[in-house]
């Protein structure tokens, strides 16, 4: 089978696997380990890359947090344009028992860190900008290319969140991205990212300051 073919194949699978919905975090738990099967495959030591830290602890964590409050404040930023442009508010019913809740919020904390945060940078960062590079005609553009078509496919999982909740969603699929790249296409200031973005705002909903 020709190269590129397979490649698309392993992205096509994958991001089925993401739309699975059988248990809870299903759908990131079974994308994730197609992900690592796909990669390993590749034998080019991807795998290994994308799991260490790029110029020590310090420095990722520091790209990490910047990263973090980066997503969280532009998410920020559409969640105030949204009303002024007629749209309706991001669907944010999943999260509705942590208003006021400090159990669930602690709940949510842990999931978003153990696993949300890994498995969707693994997922939407590390596997499909790396296998839509191998796809893509080498060019200058092609980086930039692979980044949005991940992006849009971050987008598309959130799908439950409503039309601005794909506009968000992929608007932090383009910053994650372009954070994974400038971080070498390693993940471990992505994962910080993520979920650290993903902790301030159950922080808001928490305090109500999110309707």
């Amino acid at each position: 089978m020709h190269y590129s073919l397979r490649k698309f194949l392993a992205i096509a699978v994958v991001v089925a696997l993401t739309f699975v919905k059988i248990f809870p975090f299903s759908s990131q738990l079974f994308g994730a380990l197609g992900a690592l099967a796909f990669g390993a495959a590749a034998r080019d030591g991807r795998v290994r890359r994308w799991f260490r830290p790029f110029q020590g602890w310090p420095r990722t964590v520091a790209w990490g947090i910047a990263g973090g409050l980066a997503v969280f404040a532009t998410d920020a930023l559409l969640f105030s344009i949204y009303p002024v442009l007629g749209l309706i508010p991001v669907k944010l019913d999943r999260f509705a028992a942590v208003h006021g809740n400090l159990q669930e919020l602690l709940k949510w904390l842990v999931l978003i860190w153990l696993v949300v945060g890994v498995t969707e940078e693994l997922i939407s960062r590390a596997f499909l900008i790396d296998q839509w590079q191998d796809v893509l005609p080498a060019a200058k553009a092609s980086t930039g290319l692979a980044v949005t078509l991940s992006a849009l496919t971050f987008s598309a999982v959130h799908y439950y969140q409503g039309l601005t909740g794909l506009i968000s969603n992929f608007v932090a699929g383009l910053l994650l991205g372009a954070l994974y790249v400038l971080r070498s296409r390693t993940l471990p200031s992505n994962v910080i990212a993520h979920a650290l973005a993903d902790s301030l705002g159950l922080l808001a909903i928490y305090l109500n300051l999110v309707a």
